[in-house]
């Protein structure tokens, strides 16, 4: 016998004012030990396998194929699941493909350079060289690079104008230069989204916002007064900043 979904009705007790004030972070406090910080490596160890190279051949593994195979694949594809998959069929014959892999010294990933073929297969998925470029000098997966395309600088404004042994900023670090308001730890309940229906695969959402002090119902094209608000019904929640 199949299962019949069936809706619950469970009230919720809801404050329409919040205060967060007893998480807001202060700092480092006189009761408090700061974590120790990472110890550097010996200048003669070997590199330390990148974290995202190690996840990507967890993939892989999972997938059925063996560790070292994994990490090979995962290493030289810059932490991209896809394109590892695709080295590691290409590759699966050779005869050092399971050997133990360790991190490469003098390649141009290690030096700090990009590999070309990384920039090839970048260009393959449509974008551009300049954004290949930058991206893998910016950031450890091929990921960074649709979520940040934005961040990028124009080719001109990346190339010119700026002295060659300057610092760049990062993709991830010029995606987070936005400003943001230090306001208040106060929060007043100005929406609520609700559903209509016997059962939580049919029926519908409807919304009540808080307008000038009364809430209003907003039922698809229908909008009214709400003469008794289901708060403790909701779904959703918003909240808006008491500044």
């Amino acid at each position: 016998m199949e299962g019949v979904q069936k809706k619950l009705d469970v009230e919720m007790e809801v404050s329409e004012t919040l205060d967060l004030s007893a998480f807001r972070g202060h700092g480092k406090r006189e009761d408090e030990e700061l974590l120790p910080k990472d110890t550097v490596p010996p200048a003669d160890a070997p590199p330390e396998i990148p974290a995202n190279v190690r996840a990507v051949a967890g993939e892989l593994m999972i997938m059925g194929f063996q560790e070292n195979q994994s990490i090979r694949a995962a290493y030289f594809s810059n932490g991209n699941a896809e394109v590892a998959t695709n080295w590691l069929m290409e590759h699966l014959e050779e005869p050092d493909i399971n050997a133990p892999f360790v991190m490469p010294t003098g390649t141009p990933s290690a030096r700090g350079e990009i590999d070309p073929n990384l920039v090839d297969s970048i260009v393959e998925m449509g974008f551009s060289r300049h954004h290949a470029t930058y991206a893998l000098k910016q950031v450890p997966t091929v990921a960074e690079l649709f979520t940040n395309l934005d961040s990028i600088p124009e080719e001109s404004a990346a190339t010119t104008g700026t002295s060659s042994d300057a610092p760049e900023a990062s993709v991830t670090e010029l995606a987070s230069k936005k400003s943001f308001k230090d306001g208040s730890e106060k929060y007043q309940l100005i929406g609520i989204i609700t559903h209509m229906g016997s059962r939580p695969d049919s029926g519908h959402y409807v919304a009540h916002m808080l307008k000038d002090g009364k809430w209003v119902l907003f039922n698809d094209e229908k909008v009214a007064l709400s003469q008794d608000s289901p708060i403790e019904l909701a779904y959703i929640y918003l909240y808006k900043r008491v500044d």
